[in-house]
């Protein structure tokens, strides 16, 4: 019998550590669009969780790798943007889900 966890009130977020974060600025189609250092990034991040929070839902950080995300974009055709990060987080997220 499949069970199935669905969490209505998780929101994945991409998450890079530094030299992850230094990579995806040099690479992102929208990198203009993010935050000029790393920590304002975290900041920005951090701001987004509060407001999930705020609102019952849980923000759960999914740690991203820019060589394989760009894979995954190169891979479907799609610009390595903002809306690629969060489709690429949740697939991770499905996956993990899987086991």
């Amino acid at each position: 019998m499949a069970h199935h966890h669905h969490h209505h009130d998780c929101v994945n977020i991409a998450w890079f550590n530094e030299t992850e974060w230094q990579k995806l600025k040099a690479v992102a189609a929208d990198a203009d669009k993010l935050a000029s250092t790393y920590d304002e990034w975290t900041e920005d991040v951090e701001k987004l969780e509060r407001q999930l929070h705020d609102k019952g839902e849980h923000a759960h950080r999914i740690p991203v790798e820019v060589d394989t995300l760009a894979r995954w974009c190169t891979a479907r055709k799609r610009p390595l943007n903002g809306e690629a990060r969060a489709d690429y987080a949740a697939a991770i997220a499905r996956r993990s889900n899987l086991g």
